[in-house]
């Protein structure tokens, strides 16, 4: 009997242990290309977080910083199209800034789901001289109410990972930069 209870005890304690684990973001910015566009010419590669965060997002992100999470795979990725990722500079003629616009969490109570859909924007401002190009990329992931913020950075995670992949495999985008 007091094997089972010291077992119980100890199961708690694990469980109760899970929950205070610091979240931590494996970034993954995931391009798939080899095309060697860049030409070893430098760019300037900055990500900013511009973000109004909800509180849940907040919390969730407690000891996050996404800027300093981010901004070696956006770094990374561009290497993988021949840039020579370089620290930014507004004198520079070649800039990439990927901002963050928006992270927001919602709830949804209706019918079988119950859940929370997390939405957010990353903004693209490409500059190559003189020139400016633009653009605004958007997505949303859905989770489970049960599992508390471990669940909610993870669904940000993914989230984030979707969204600068999909900003930094824009052809449009890396052309404008390539030229």
């Amino acid at each position: 009997m007091l094997k089972r209870l010291g077992l119980v005890m100890l199961s708690f304690f694990v469980i109760s242990l899970a929950g205070c684990a610091k979240p931590t973001i494996t970034p993954s910015v995931d391009v798939q290309t080899n095309q060697q566009v860049g030409h070893m010419r430098e760019l300037a590669v900055r990500v900013v977080d511009n973000a109004n965060l909800s509180p849940q997002i907040q919390q969730a992100l407690q000891g996050i910083d996404l800027v300093q999470t981010y901004e070696p795979q956006l770094e990374s990725a561009m290497k993988q199209y021949g840039f020579v990722p370089v620290p930014y500079d507004a004198t520079l003629n070649r800039k990439l800034t990927v901002q963050i616009v928006d992270l927001t969490y919602n709830t949804s109570n209706s019918g079988l789901f119950s859940g929370a859909t997390i939405s957010g924007v990353v903004e693209t401002d490409a500059i190559n001289g003189m020139v400016t190009f633009s653009r605004q990329y958007s997505g949303y992931v859905t989770t489970g109410l049960i599992g508390g913020n471990n669940k909610t950075t993870l669904a940000i995670q993914r989230l984030m990972n979707e969204l600068f992949s999909k900003a930094l495999s824009d052809q449009q985008l890396v052309q404008f930069l390539s030229k």
